[in-house]
């Protein structure tokens, strides 16, 4: 059995200084080093692709070298979105049984969340940790259209995980149609295929603004 893990890391955050957010210093490391600890640990995971920005492959090598992490590593460059960040790692996969995507973002990922989703997608073949949303949720813009029903409202996490096949398969269908999703799993969702939720983890924050970083501080 051959199982992969992807990191998506080029993304940069308008809200966060336009900066490529996988190389924000978190205390004095960079983001992307953060899972790339964790997914270095899982002797599940056989191969680990970290997505990166054109200028940004050569640093993230240098990174790997450096921690002199044991596992196969690919940094591969991403492309304008997330979807075509993930599906150019897709794309240099010849064969896998379970894949594992993951956001250089989320850095206080946890290797018994990623042995959860791992297991979890072994028995369902596409699963999503996320937790209950605690917030009343209303569907709008300017103004409200209605109050969603919060038992039902999840809030999404990373990383989510497929049997290989099923996640290729719904990468390709997304680019015959030019459908943009909003995560992985949408992608898959739109071939009517179920998804399974598993709890995530509270503390599997995504860095989005700054003050994210500064809790993120407090909790690792």
């Amino acid at each position: 059995m051959t199982n992969i893990a992807i990191i998506a890391g080029a993304g940069k955050g308008a809200r966060i200084g336009n900066k490529e957010k996988s190389f924000l210093l978190l205390n004095n490391k960079p983001l992307l080093s953060y899972s790339l600890e964790t997914f270095d640990k899982c002797d599940f995971i056989d191969q680990v692709i970290v997505v990166v920005g054109k200028d940004r492959i050569e640093q993230a090598n240098n990174l790997i070298k450096k921690h002199g992490f044991d596992k196969d590593y690919n940094v591969v460059e991403g492309g304008n979105t997330r979807q075509e960040s993930v599906y150019n790692a897709i794309k240099t996969i010849s064969a896998a049984d379970y894949v594992l995507v993951h956001d250089a973002a989320r850095p206080l990922i946890s290797f018994d969340l990623v042995k959860k989703v791992f297991e979890a997608a072994k028995e369902y073949k596409a699963v999503i940790p996320a937790i209950p949303a605690s917030d009343t949720m209303k569907l709008g813009a300017l103004f409200v259209i209605s109050t969603l029903n919060r038992d039902l409202v999840w809030q999404v996490q990373t990383p989510q995980g497929f049997e290989y096949s099923l996640l290729k398969r719904a990468y390709e269908f997304a680019e015959s149609n030019g459908f943009l999703g909003q995560d992985d799993s949408s992608l898959v969702e739109r071939m009517d295929y179920e998804v399974k939720i598993i709890i995530g983890n509270y503390k599997n924050m995504k860095i989005t603004y700054p003050l994210d970083l500064m809790v993120a501080e407090k909790l690792i």
